[in-house]
Formats: C-alpha cells, structure tokens, sequence
C-alpha cells in the first residue's frame, strides 16, 4: 500500500479515526484518574495509620498527640517537648549524672518533708489558739471581756504581745 493509498483510506475513514483517538485518549485519562484516586486512598490510610501510632507512642509518653483545642499544625507539639525531656533525663543517666539527678531529688524531698513538718505546727498553733480562745470566750462575766480576752484574741489572728 502506497501512501496516496493510505491517505485516501484515511479520508474516506476519517470519522472512525477520530472516534479511535478520543476513545484512546478517554481510556488514558480514566486510568490516570484510577490511579490518582487509588493513590488519594492509599495516602489517607497511610494518614490515619501514621496518626494512630503517633497517638499511641504519645499515651506512653503521658502526653497527648492531638490535644483538644489545639490547630492541625500544632499536633505533637507537646508530645515532642515531652518526649525531648524523657530523652534529656535518659542522657543524663547514662553519662552518669545520676548522682546529680539524686542530689536534686534529696534536695526536693527535705524540703517536702520541712513543709510538712511546718504545716503541722503551724496547724498545731492554731488549734492552740482555738482552744485559748474558746476557754476566754468561756470565761467572760456579765460581758465583760479582760486582758486575757485580748491576748486570745490576737493571738488567735496570729499578733503575739510580749505581755501574754
């Protein structure tokens, strides 16, 4: 078949090539379009699952991966500066900063237990002061009220005079 043969039988077939070529074209855009939408899914479970492992590393760390309240760009904020902390800790032990780490809890619990030794006292002045001030309170006369009275009463606010 010689060209000028093939160009007529184009011609005469001119309709029918063109329907082949837009359907050709059709078919190549539909598979592009499948393979895109197959990609969009698989993106969004990849999403998903990555989240889901996030959430869950995060829950051991005791800190959340999406806090309420909180924009997309800023999830695992938190949970990175807590997990930042446990690594800097992590380091400190195994360069051997342990006694440091000690110290400093030695240091926090004396003082704890000084607050709690102050707390008490303080709670035990202050039932003494109840208890002056309830006996004053018992022993006024005819509405009259003494020094003692007095010295209860200020006692109680917490104002000592020298002379009670």
């Amino acid at each position: 078949m010689s060209i000028a043969a093939a160009l007529v039988a184009l011609k005469e077939y001119r309709k029918v090539a063109t329907v082949v070529v837009c359907a050709g074209v059709a078919a190549a855009f539909y598979i592009q379009w499948q393979a895109a939408k197959s990609a969009a899914a698989q993106a969004a479970a990849d999403r998903a699952s990555l989240i889901a492992a996030a959430d869950g590393t995060c829950l051991a760390l005791n800190s959340e991966f999406r806090p309420q309240g909180v924009r997309r760009e800023q999830w695992g904020v938190a949970c990175l500066n807590e997990a930042r902390r446990l690594g800097r800790i992590e380091g400190d032990l195994a360069k051997g900063d342990a006694a440091a780490l000690i110290a400093a809890l030695d240091e926090r619990m004396g003082k704890e237990a000084a607050d709690a030794a102050l707390a008490a006292a303080m709670s035990q002045r202050t039932a003494d002061a109840v208890a002056r001030m309830e006996a004053a309170d018992a022993a006024v006369e005819n509405d009259r009220v003494g020094a003692g009275w007095a010295c209860a009463v200020n006692d109680l606010g917490g104002l000592r005079a020298p002379g009670c």
